[in-house]
């Protein structure tokens, strides 16, 4: 499935070169915690963790209020940290890393717009898959797969930097998400799946900070608002 993500993303990047309707957006992440702390002379490595995802789309403008598109997303973490090994208590290091990718379809439709900002709903049809594997030392205490298929809808706001040019921000404040859920463990040969519904909203904006992404559009030929 991910060969065919990236096999259609190929084909419709290609054909947008030739079509003024086309667009393109991308977005890229990265975070890293890390470091030591030092308490009575002794030096210990805290917490660290590394985080990379990127996100390449294509989308199909239909009219000045309605886009389609697909989308992929790769990604993977690693989170690691020194604890006391429960056999035999000597300092252990604990490692969880978690790659994965996902795909949607989706169309956006603009509720409003005035000069350079525009306010859009999308919709999307999503499935994505990552792999979980937890160790202390060498001794493996989650191996597990994590499978979802389902559809969503959130809000986004878009700001023309140029007629090429637009930044674009989401954010999973306000959306609603039902999607299935298989969780797949290798370790116990256990697999459960599971109906969710989330709906996000909170008073305190400033909580949702951290889900925020910002994405950058290219544009073919910019039609008019």
């Amino acid at each position: 499935m991910k060969r065919v993500i990236i096999v259609l993303i190929m084909l419709a990047t290609a054909t947008a070169t030739g079509n003024a309707q086309f667009f393109v957006e991308g977005s890229v992440g990265a975070i890293y915690r890390g470091g030591t702390s030092s308490l009575d002379g002794v030096t210990k490595d805290i917490p660290s963790s590394l985080g990379v995802n990127i996100s390449p789309l294509v989308g199909y403008r239909l009219n000045e209020n309605t886009a389609l598109g697909i989308r992929a997303s790769f990604y993977s973490s690693t989170h690691r940290y020194t604890i006391a090994d429960p056999d035999t208590g000597d300092e252990a290091v604990w490692e969880r890393k978690t790659p994965g990718w996902g795909g949607a379809v989706f169309d956006r439709y603009q509720l409003w717009g005035a000069r350079k900002f525009s306010f859009l709903l999308e919709s999307s049809i999503h499935i994505s898959e990552n792999h979980r594997v937890e160790k202390t030392g060498s001794t493996t205490t989650t191996n597990e797969t994590r499978s979802e298929v389902g559809i969503k809808t959130l809000p986004l706001v878009s700001y023309d930097l140029s007629d090429r040019f637009s930044f674009i921000v989401s954010c999973d404040l306000f959306s609603l998400n039902l999607y299935a859920l298989t969780v797949d463990n290798k370790v116990t040969t256990l697999k459960e799946r599971s109906c969710c519904f989330d709906f996000s909203a909170q008073s305190d904006i400033f909580n949702s900070l951290p889900e925020i992404r910002i994405g950058i559009i290219y544009h073919f030929k910019k039609s008019g608002k």
